[in-house]
């Protein structure tokens, strides 16, 4: 444009001071997601340490910190049956299917919910 005498040289430079500015902004911008996504990363990697050291925190935490855990790690609670002495299957915390596919990507492809039973017939297997 400045060639064919549509802009002037004034216009020409205002011109790049404006798109050099908008370059460093999303250029800051993308510096900052690419830290974001770092942290992130860190973080998921450090649940993933503590939920794998269950035993170990468990053991060493006091009456309080177990309750808290506990609630962490079942939700809904534990179910305990006072005539067979056994536990019930519990539901266990989202975070633990979410860590079981971090360590299997495979996991991800299958249904993470059982068929329900209806009326058809039943399912090999």
């Amino acid at each position: 444009m400045l060639v064919a005498g549509d802009i002037t040289v004034e216009d020409k430079k205002e011109l790049v001071a404006k798109i050099k500015k908008e370059s460093d902004a999303i250029q800051e911008d993308l510096a900052n997601i690419g830290s974001l996504s770092e942290l992130k990363t860190d973080a998921i990697d450090y649940a993933m340490r503590f939920m794998s050291n269950a035993p170990r925190i468990w053991s060493n935490a006091s009456i309080e910190h177990q309750i808290i855990y506990q609630r962490l790690v079942f939700p809904e609670g534990l179910e305990y049956d006072l005539t067979t002495n056994k536990f019930g299957t519990p539901k266990l915390s989202a975070l633990y299917t979410l860590a079981n596919i971090k360590k299997d990507p495979s996991n991800a492809d299958e249904s993470l919910v059982v068929t329900p039973r209806g009326i058809e017939p039943r399912l090999p297997g």
